[in-house]
């Protein structure tokens, strides 16, 4: 994507004439923004933007979300505390589906949830659902000094995915390399939209877990299905807020959507949907009167 529109934009100064400083200062713009722009291709290009008060103070917290949560489709939905089940008004989503008990850290803000149909490695059709989890609190020094925030979430992965569980003999053989339990924190670096660099943490758990799916397209009926997940957490730290982005998804779809990989270094033009996502979160003070723009549906926008 980032080729072709590299292509347009020197065909245009080509027709417009390349000799011209103007242009050429145009065009290197245009260039660098879409550099910058490259990483973030897999979100949405507009963040949502949600008003909070933590610790006395209104904030105003923005993100890109993923694509795969298009809501279009009537497969993907944005949840929270308030929402009633989306195929069934009547019925409030339960708790474990809105964030399970083990990712309960921090305040709650949004689950974006999809339920799509795949195959895993062996070939064989599967569905099941991706859920990212937002929460947010306020930040304290002698927390991120002294890890307690990692160690306590450390400690409710494990709770969820043992290490002493033994995969079955089909699994080992797709994935020969998975063991269920949790892995060490891992720092790695994400680029911004500004075109700068963000340092965050990351960890993650593989395990059988029951995940929730639509039965069938548009029918309200769900079910839990136990199957090979991955679990993912991101410790974002910005001016004076801790976001902590969470993910919860079978092993299979995290490698078929490019949620994330295990290798620390990758190309940019390869950013992982979670990584990327991790580098858009901003928070910024704002006046109690101020009027603000909340677009908290922003993937009905399109580019």
């Amino acid at each position: 994507m980032l080729f072709r529109r590299t292509v347009i934009l020197l065909t245009i100064v080509a027709i417009t004439g390349c000799g011209g400083s103007h242009y050429e200062e145009r065009f290197e713009s245009s260039l660098t923004n879409l550099r910058k722009e490259a990483p973030f291709s897999s979100l949405w290009p507009d963040p949502i933007r949600i008003p909070l008060s933590i610790a006395g103070q209104n904030i105003l917290l923005q993100v890109r979300i993923p694509r795969v949560f298009d809501t279009k489709t009537k497969e993907a939905y944005a949840l929270d505390q308030n929402t009633p089940e989306p195929r069934n008004p009547k019925v409030e989503v339960y708790a474990e589906r809105l964030r399970p008990s083990f990712l309960q850290f921090g305040t709650h803000l949004r689950t974006y949830e999809v339920t799509l149909n795949f195959k895993d490695r062996a070939g064989k059709d599967k569905r099941s659902s991706i859920r990212c989890f937002l929460s947010v609190m306020p930040r304290n020094k002698e927390v991120d000094s002294h890890g307690i925030l990692s160690k306590r979430i450390t400690e409710k992965l494990k709770e969820a995915f043992n290490e002493n569980t033994v995969l079955t003999t089909r699994q080992t053989k797709a994935n020969p390399t998975l063991k269920s339990g949790v892995g060490e924190w891992i720092a790695l670096s994400v680029p911004t939209p500004n075109g700068e660099q963000r340092e965050v943490e990351r960890i993650e758990a593989f395990g059988n877990i029951q995940l929730p799916s639509y039965i069938a397209p548009g029918k309200p009926a769900t079910q839990n299905k136990t199957i090979l997940a991955t679990c993912l957490l991101y410790i974002v730290r910005i001016a004076e807020e801790t976001v902590v982005l969470s993910w919860l998804l079978p092993v299979d779809l995290a490698s078929q959507k490019n949620i994330d990989v295990p290798a620390v270094r990758v190309p940019i033009a390869q950013l992982p949907v979670a990584r990327a996502m991790a580098g858009t979160v901003q928070a910024k003070i704002v006046a109690p009167n101020a009027n603000e723009d909340t677009n908290e549906d922003a993937n009905q926008k399109r580019d």
